[in-house]
């Protein structure tokens, strides 16, 4: 059904008619929305305090030089992007549980959109797009807001998802919701990212923080660069290249900017990780190496 909507412009010009899906997809998304910035600005914060009051602890020192008017403007500005990017962790790692249990339900166990991945709907994946796409619109006003403490990269991960789970959640008759659920099992990989984050924010002792980089590594190569680059995006750019009757060239043609960008990210991102890897195992190749006779 559709919503008639008579009003117009102040230029005259009628606004577009929504149908009752896109509607309620809409109402879900800016519900979801509100829940992650909640999240952050509120939940977060209190659960930081509580688990590590005081300046003697990572978030208490933070808050403390923050709030301290003895402190520099530069030391006031660094504690104030720390605490930006220790309060964006629990809703993205919130989202990440959340949605890798939906995504792989969608992906594997969902009939109806396994039977169909272009056109199939589920109430499974309502709920998947709408979450996702409420969490895209909390994360790309966070890294516009705060650009330079998260740069470009994360700024266009949140222009990708968010353009991603926008376009399939409001396209009733072709939501490609196989494909969509298919990029976002990606993000399983963020809970063992963060783990690493907070690891060595509080300075646990460093064989944690290698197990956390390797376990992340391996998960990172098999789930971003082995599913996603031999299963996720080839299935979908057959589907572009096919142009099933609905898709529209204007779609096709985003989607294919959209995946080809997302897996230069997943590239970029396992060069730097390998690197930080290998960096490691260098470093403790050097501790462990015994030292050169000088006379020689």
């Amino acid at each position: 059904s559709r919503i008639v909507t008579d009003r117009r412009t102040s230029t005259g010009h009628m606004l577009p008619d929504l149908t009752a899906h896109q509607c309620h997809f809409l109402k879900g998304s800016l519900w979801s929305a509100l829940f992650w910035f909640v999240l952050n600005k509120v939940i977060s914060p209190l659960l930081s305090r509580w688990l590590l009051p005081g300046p003697q602890n990572y978030y208490g020192k933070l808050e403390h030089q923050l709030r301290n008017v003895e402190s520099s403007s530069s030391v006031r500005r660094s504690a104030n992007a720390d605490i930006q990017d220790w309060n964006a962790k629990l809703p993205t790692l919130v989202h990440a549980i959340v949605a890798g249990i939906l995504s792989a339900y969608c992906c594997f166990v969902d009939e109806d959109l396994i039977a169909s991945p272009v056109r199939g709907t589920s109430k499974a994946w309502e709920l998947t797009c709408q979450l996702t796409t409420g969490f895209f619109v909390w994360d790309l006003y966070l890294h516009t807001h705060y650009f330079t403490i998260f740069g470009a990269p994360m700024w266009l991960h949140a222009v990708l998802g968010l353009s991603t789970f926008a376009i399939s959640g409001l396209s009733p008759d072709l939501p490609m919701a196989w494909h969509a659920c298919s990029l976002l099992l990606f993000e399983i990989t963020s809970p063992l990212m963060i783990l690493r984050w907070v690891i060595t924010k509080l300075k646990i002792d460093p064989p944690a923080k290698k197990i956390a980089t390797w376990a992340f590594g391996i998960a990172f190569f098999i789930v971003r660069m082995l599913w996603g680059k031999l299963i996720a995006f080839p299935r979908i750019w057959a589907v572009l290249y096919r142009m099933p009757e609905g898709l529209g060239l204007w779609k096709a043609s985003v989607f294919f900017v959209m995946t080809f960008a997302s897996a230069g990210l997943n590239l970029m991102w396992m060069y730097m990780l390998a690197n930080r890897m290998m960096g490691i195992q260098a470093t403790k190749h050097r501790r462990h190496s015994p030292k050169k006779n000088k006379a020689n």
